[in-house]
């Protein structure tokens, strides 16, 4: 009687351990993907939308090069219709003695071009906000936009090219891990309970 009422516990405690792990937000870092998209000589930022497109235009030649998630789908003559989402200027927080050059906000997402030292040479590109922001580019220092999925494209002024960081982050933990998990609570479970039967 009493190894029943021990395997009834430890059935409890491993279902209340499950179930208390299975109820927790999984943390997930943004993860990025950089693309060089084009130099910034001659060419301006038009826009970008929540679809991964972003649109370039070259002055001189007057015509627009479309990226989509990095990569170039061409060029038009005419005016490329998106809905605009660029995110808003901002100040995101950042450590005592930092500098925020450009940054921008959107929805939960925050980026900045700029420097956290004083003896930080070269402006770079950040994201999120105090206490400690995580390096996205060690080069940035120009104009910044951040669409609502994170993407974010910012002009590098020291090698003079416009840059795309396309968010890979995926919000759903993956099932092998999930699998790795509940394997291992019953074999746990079942080493407890020959123990026990012992």
């Amino acid at each position: 009687m009493r190894i029943v009422n021990l395997c009834s516990k430890g059935i409890g405690i491993a279902t209340a351990i499950v179930i208390l792990f299975a109820a927790v937000k999984p943390a997930s870092a943004d993860t990025y993907q950089i693309f060089n998209l084009s130099s910034d000589q001659g060419y301006l930022f038009y826009g970008m939308d929540d679809s991964g497109n972003v649109v370039i235009n070259n002055l001189e030649h007057d015509r627009y090069q479309t990226f989509v998630d990095g990569i170039s789908t061409g060029y038009s003559s005419s005016t490329p219709t998106i809905v605009a989402d660029s995110g808003t200027p901002c100040t995101p927080a950042v450590p005592s003695g930092s500098v925020v050059l450009n940054g921008v906000c959107n929805g939960d997402h925050e980026a900045f071009t700029g420097k956290l030292t004083p003896d930080q040479f070269f402006a770079a590109v950040y994201i999120g906000a105090a206490p400690v922001p995580d390096l996205l580019s060690g080069s940035g220092g120009g104009s910044i936009f951040m669409d609502g999925s994170g993407d974010i494209v910012w002009d590098d002024i020291y090698s003079e090219n416009w840059f795309e960081a396309v968010d890979q982050t995926s919000a759903v933990p993956e099932p092998s891990s999930l699998l790795l998990f509940g394997t291992g609570v019953l074999a746990a479970m079942g080493a407890v309970r020959r123990r026990l039967l012992q």
